[in-house]
């Protein structure tokens, strides 16, 4: 019991850790709508750097919170 937890931990910080390098390219394939947004919503989202930090925090969130949704219902669809 105390070692399907532990491998359910090291799954699910696995896949967290994948996820980083995988939000930064997906945040720089949308510079694009990002400047967009930036253009019509007067909402600083570029800078002359690249996109701002709450760009790469919204797209790490969002993909970590898909792939954790995920594994949650495979665990929750083996175990029932």
């Amino acid at each position: 019991m105390v070692m399907g937890r532990i491998r359910e931990l090291l799954i699910a910080s696995s896949i967290l850790l994948l996820c980083l390098p995988l939000a930064v390219l997906l945040t720089l394939m949308l510079l694009p709508v990002w400047s967009w947004m930036g253009a019509n919503w007067a909402i600083a989202a570029v800078g002359p750097s690249g996109p701002a930090p709450w760009c790469f925090i919204l797209v790490y969130g969002l993909m970590a919170a898909v792939c954790l949704g995920v594994i949650v219902l495979r665990w929750r669809a083996s175990r029932g």
